[in-house]
């Protein structure tokens, strides 16, 4: 069913790749480790004149990457108990500027073999190094319908995975390069979240001026909505018409479904 979208997206996009022979348990055939090539695109459908999840306006979104997986398909059918060992994985943190286009720094240049995957698994983690995400996984800033402004921080370390079992997705040689995109849909960070509602704590700012925190402090009940809906708001997709973007209709063939890992 296809999704009708009025938000912005976070795209990570796989360029791949170049492959050769090999083969993994089950019958799922692997290539040599290819470069792989990672970038960040900001992606937003309706043509809205700004950029808009329900009716807040959102002018910053960060999230730090401890980490992805790639799971081999073999790993997800042979219900191996350790099947985690087979991951593909790169470690981070990487720091993503959701509505910024551009390559996510230390995610350059990296290898993972052709073949048929069944799993991304992505972890979210609070940056312990010093920078503007500090102690902190998600950051996201904006204003609400009245103009007042919102701050909303976690530290959550959280996993949650994009799947898909029953075919899994393959990665292989293309020419043109075959693209995917993981892609981050705000709209839903915020379902079920009204900023107008009359339990919202509103703070007063260094000048005094009003402002919503939502942190382990302030609108906690909140922090913990979002915290959970930032587990189900990702899906894989490729660019099937080779123009680098996810366009309408391949938004509507999702090759893996984010959902939230056990």
């Amino acid at each position: 069913m296809r999704r009708i979208l009025s938000c912005l997206f976070v795209l990570l996009a796989f360029a791949p790749f170049m492959g050769g022979c090999g083969s993994s348990t089950g019958g799922t055939e692997t290539g040599n480790t290819t470069a792989v090539s990672i970038r960040v695109i900001g992606y937003q459908s309706s043509l809205l004149a700004a950029l808009t999840v329900g009716d807040l306006q959102v002018g910053k979104a960060m999230i730090v990457l401890d980490r992805l997986h790639f799971r081999p398909f073999s790993a997800c059918q042979d219900g191996s108990q350790d099947e985690g060992a087979q991951d593909i994985q790169f470690n981070g943190p990487f720091v993503v500027d959701l509505l910024n286009a551009g390559e996510i720094s230390g995610l350059e240049g990296l290898q993972i073999p052709t073949g048929r995957y069944c799993r991304i698994e992505l972890v979210l983690k609070k940056l312990e190094s010093t920078g503007p995400m500090f102690n902190k996984s998600v950051q996201i800033e904006g204003a609400r319908s009245d103009g007042t402004p919102f701050l909303m921080t976690t530290e959550v370390d959280e996993e949650f995975k994009l799947e898909n079992e029953s075919t899994g997705f393959l990665i292989e040689e293309a020419d043109p390069l075959s693209v995917f995109f993981i892609a981050f849909d705000l709209d839903q960070w915020f379902n079920g979240v009204d900023l107008m509602d009359t339990f919202i704590e509103v703070s007063s700012g260094g000048g005094g001026e009003p402002i919503i925190l939502i942190n382990d402090i302030k609108n906690q009940t909140v922090q913990e909505l979002i915290e959970e809906n930032i587990k189900h708001s990702a899906d894989l997709f490729e660019d099937s018409d080779d123009n680098d973007s996810l366009d309408p209709e391949e938004e509507g063939n999702p090759l893996a479904i984010g959902t939230s890992v056990p």
